[in-house]
């Protein structure tokens, strides 16, 4: 990650604002967003991200605004606001509610909302608010379903590997650890053959957590 972060410093100031390099402009600024994030640079996230929502205005184009909100909740949940992250991706959500033919990104959507909704039941329980956590468990139920559906109608191993991440996590949160050990059953194959070791093993703790819930 630090390495992503520091090259794409390095790959911003070497293209500069060529207008035609925008593409490899706004890829990058997308990375360096999301990894001096998790990096917690979060100067460097919010100067990038500053950089990168006027880049997505004057494309003109759904797949570059959504992928810039996508990753404005981003930083907003790694800098430690989840309900802001929320709030931008429900109203990603609301942009597909009448159908598209972007399956894809809207699958991407959807898995990123159940995410975000997902940490936010967790925090809702820590703090005892049921209420809140219900809610958000509702919330990431009704995306994961819609994700895992297009994952399968367009045959998108990578999109179900996410799905199947946090819909384990929502049977374990909904207190059914029965129901996410069987989800789990086989995950970390699908995760793997999908290249997605880092899910791999999310998916592990996962199921550790969901043994020692079991008892």
């Amino acid at each position: 990650i630090d390495e992503a972060a520091r090259t794409a410093e390095r790959m911003i100031a070497a293209v500069g604002t060529d207008a035609g390099a925008a593409a490899a402009r706004f890829d990058v600024l997308a990375v360096s967003v999301v990894a001096a994030g998790e990096l917690a640079r979060f100067d460097q996230s919010i100067a990038h991200l500053k950089l990168l929502l006027p880049m997505a205005a004057r494309a003109d184009s759904l797949t570059e605004f959504v992928r810039a909100r996508g990753t404005a909740a981003t930083c907003f949940t790694l800098i430690g606001d989840p309900w802001a992250g929320q709030r931008l991706l429900s109203e990603l959500v609301g942009l597909f509610q009448g159908g598209t033919p972007e399956r894809r990104l809207e699958a991407t959507v959807r898995t990123n909302h159940a995410s975000v909704c997902l940490q936010i039941a967790r925090l809702a329980r820590q703090g005892g608010d049921t209420t809140d956590c219900d809610q958000a468990l509702e919330l990431a139920a009704a995306s994961l379903e819609r994700a895992r559906e297009i994952a399968q109608d367009i045959a998108d191993a990578r999109t179900g590997a996410f799905a199947d991440v946090h819909a384990a996590e929502l049977a374990l949160l909904q207190g059914d650890a029965e129901a996410a050990l069987a989800m789990l059953a086989g995950t970390v194959d699908h995760a793997e053959a999908a290249g997605l070791a880092a899910h791999a093993r999310q998916l592990r703790l996962l199921e550790a957590e969901a043994r020692q819930s079991r008892g």
